[in-house]
């Protein structure tokens, strides 16, 4: 039974909410609104909680009627989740406020502590609609809280401590701040997340791999692999992948191969070695690229240019790279 439950639940909230952020406010609208449905209001009209006032009674079935309303036209998909929060924070705190009111015009016995436990409810309110990241909503309802405190506490000629109203609209305000913050940041990590899989889907589709293929196509292309890594990495490929990637690399190795036999017939004096030097010197490669596209140490690529420019014959003040293109050119 309890795990049909658990399964019911989970399927609404994954046919209601998209994201996280949504599964989140979904969440927190639940929790509230059946907190009033089933508990809070119940709770204060049997009388275990709350002052005993036909008003009081009054503001607290509106409260449960409209919460009902709210709640059922969610369910029947006749209001989207951002009006059934909105609505819902904003009539919470409309009621908080009208018992808060009456409590301080009526003054009975007791009415300070009542009124500083409802404020108490409306922090949580506006805590809550923060985590449900609500635009401006909380803004809202913390507005007709220090609203209402501030006339409360001029009405009864400060009955309330001052320093517990200059608290509660301190932490309002901060919670506020905090809150819209907290939610231009989600807004931009989505922004952000939503590019990074625009652009992950679009080089998947450029080079027709899936996510796995592709992390191990950089990888092998990053650092030198065994030949039972290489082998891993075919064997994650599908045939037309495969094909692709071979008939790619087949292409590039003809090439070099064209670009060694120029070197070499241009430079015959000079070690295979040396003349694969010599390419990536005229193509603008630094000994530090060039030492790690060879595997290779930096103090050995200096070496081995050391070694070209003595065959070559050419002075300390001349430039390698200007020569071997030269040379390249009057060859062709």
């Amino acid at each position: 039974m309890k795990s049909k439950l658990i399964q019911r639940l989970t399927i609404f909230l994954d046919r209601r909410s998209h994201n996280w952020q949504q599964r989140l406010c979904l969440i927190t609208f639940l929790m509230l609104s059946l907190s009033v449905i089933l508990a809070g209001v119940p709770m204060h009209i049997i009388g275990l909680i709350g002052t005993e006032s036909s008003t009081l009674y009054a503001i607290s079935a509106i409260m449960w009627v409209a919460t009902v309303v709210i709640t059922t036209l969610y369910i029947q998909q006749r209001l989207s989740l951002t009006v059934a929060i909105s609505a819902f924070g904003i009539l919470t705190q409309l009621m908080g406020s009208a018992r808060i009111v009456y409590m301080a015009m009526r003054q009975p016995t007791g009415f300070e502590d009542t009124i500083i436990l409802n404020q108490i409810i409306s922090l949580a309110l506006i805590i809550y609609l923060v985590m449900a990241v609500v635009r401006h909503v909380p803004t809202i309802v913390a507005t007709m809280s220090i609203a209402t405190i501030i006339f409360v506490y001029i009405y009864t000629d400060g009955s309330i401590n001052k320093q517990i109203m200059v608290i509660f609209i301190i932490v309002d305000m901060f919670t506020c701040v905090l809150g819209e913050m907290i939610r231009r940041g989600i807004r931009n990590m989505q922004r952000e997340n939503a590019d990074y899989h625009s652009t992950l889907n679009q080089l998947l589709a450029t080079f027709r791999m899936t996510k796995s293929e592709l992390l191990a196509y950089i990888q092998l292309g990053r650092s030198k692999r065994s030949d039972k890594e290489i082998a891993d990495f075919f064997n994650r490929l599908d045939e037309r992948t495969e094909a692709n990637l071979i008939r790619a690399v087949e292409q590039r190795v003809a090439y070099r191969r064209m670009q060694h036999a120029d070197i070499s017939s241009t430079l015959p004096t000079l070690t295979p070695t040396e003349q694969e030097v010599c390419r990536l010197i005229i193509g603008g490669k630094t000994i530090q690229e060039i030492a790690s596209i060879l595997n290779k140490t930096p103090n050995n690529i200096s070496s081995v240019r050391i070694h070209i420019r003595k065959k070559l014959g050419l002075a300390t003040t001349d430039d390698l790279r200007q020569v071997l293109t030269e040379t390249m050119c009057i060859r062709n």
